[in-house]
């Protein structure tokens, strides 16, 4: 589980995912598991460290507070 948590560290450097991932050879559904967490970080991951401009976010901003939500039924998700 130290291995498998390690893969969800995004501070962890590519040497010590290696080595984590090392230690996890000889168990095919830990490796496994290693794995998935491991791309499942990397879909989660921000591809970009920009942020939205302040237009867009002001936009944003103003579509979300203009959404009433009193009128959505659960049906509607």
């Amino acid at each position: 589980m130290r291995c498998i948590d390690g893969a969800r560290n995004p501070s962890n450097s590519p040497l010590e995912m290696m080595q984590l991932r090392n230690e996890l050879s000889d168990c095919a559904p830990c490796l496994n598991a290693f794995d998935v967490e491991l791309r499942l970080r990397t879909t989660m991951t921000p591809t970009t460290s920009e942020l939205a401009s302040v237009d867009l976010r002001s936009r944003i901003t103003s579509t979300l507070a203009s959404v009433d939500l009193s009128k959505l039924e659960i049906t509607d998700f």
